[in-house]
């Protein structure tokens, strides 16, 4: 599975239609019923996989120097060598040199649960946590916690059951087919409905995708802009660096602390952070202790929270930067 799960382009208003698509462009442009309509910030949006292209297409920003913006389909199961060909075949221009708006840098985590991940996960510089719909963690569904935010939109964390986004897509495909017959949900998307799958996934946009993306070297700091530096630099970049992962926690013991109120204290911090979630529980402690979170955390962390392998395995920080950097490396070669 490849690991840039989303990619949108911003192209130069000037840039010309390749002589394919413009033909093509005047025709559903001009078409009262075609796939053209206006949106908040552009012009003309239209969805171009009926016609040929895996991309959606936003013409004319209604702000700024009116570029346009490719958004790019299935990224994560494409080549990137195919999804620069897709905005070639749209826009006379090289690709490498166009200003990436939006891209998702993801790891997938087999047999982790999104509820191991709220238990053990914090993401240093974000404030905001959200999981399901709502600011509180939430059940959603027989599945239990599907979706964990660390960070406020367009530069956020999220950590979600991607097994269970596919049965929701299947359903909808079920639902769309009628009468007609689609593969049942292993053949479709080769795994089981009961497994335990966690996308882990770092969403960047907003205008700070170079500072957000910096690699640093010996001798140079790189800053990624354009879907070229991308290519060149997307293995190298850690996605995952501010997150962290605790380990498993040791099982107190009353005698392990010089009195009662500490080992009562660890206890209840225990029992609240299966359902707050380490992120959240940290800023709780950093608002009641003054800011010394680190502090508190640095003297009775071993002791906050139990890996259980009857729910799931575990995974380091290390590990789950691999995971990435196998899979996007990949993707680049493919």
């Amino acid at each position: 599975m490849a690991m840039i799960d989303k990619l949108d382009i911003r192209v130069p208003g000037p840039a010309n239609y390749t002589p394919e698509f413009s033909g093509l462009f005047a025709e559903l442009r001009n078409d009262p019923k075609g796939p053209f309509h206006a949106s908040r910030h552009y012009l003309g949006v239209a969805d171009l996989r009926r016609y040929g292209h895996d991309a959606i297409l936003h013409t004319h920003c209604k702000f700024g120097k009116g570029d346009h913006k490719v958004e790019l389909i299935d990224t994560g199961i494409r080549s990137l060598d195919y999804l620069a060909d897709q905005v070639s075949r749209i826009f006379a221009v090289n690709p490498s040199f166009l200003e990436i708006i939006r891209v998702d840098l993801a790891a997938d985590v087999p047999g982790v649960s999104v509820l191991w991940f709220l238990s053990h996960v914090r993401a240093k510089f974000k404030r905001f946590h959200n999981a399901g719909t709502g600011f509180e963690y939430q059940q959603l569904g027989q599945r239990g916690i599907q979706t964990l935010y660390l960070g406020k939109r367009p530069n956020l964390f999220r950590i979600y059951d991607k097994v269970a986004e596919w049965q929701k897509q299947h359903k909808e495909l079920r639902k769309q087919a009628g009468t007609a017959e689609i593969p049942d949900f292993h053949s479709f998307y080769g795994v089981w409905p009961d497994t335990v799958l966690t996308r882990v996934e770092r969403q960047i946009g907003g205008g700070k995708i170079a500072q957000q993306i910096t690699i640093k070297r010996e001798t140079e700091t790189a800053h990624v802009s354009t879907l070229g530096e991308l290519r060149r630099y997307a293995p190298e970049f850690n996605p995952f660096g501010n997150l962290e992962l605790s380990h498993a926690a040791l099982p107190p013991q009353p005698n392990d602390f010089s009195d009662l109120n500490q080992y009562m204290s660890v206890m209840w911090a225990r029992s609240v952070i299966p359902e707050w979630g380490l992120h959240a529980f940290r800023q709780w402690l950093n608002l009641h202790t003054n800011r010394n979170a680190n502090r508190w955390l640095k003297r009775y962390g071993n002791w906050l929270s139990d890996a259980d392998p009857e729910i799931s395995d575990s995974i380091s920080s290390s590990d789950l930067y691999e995971r990435y950097r196998e899979s996007v490396s990949k993707q680049l070669a493919a």
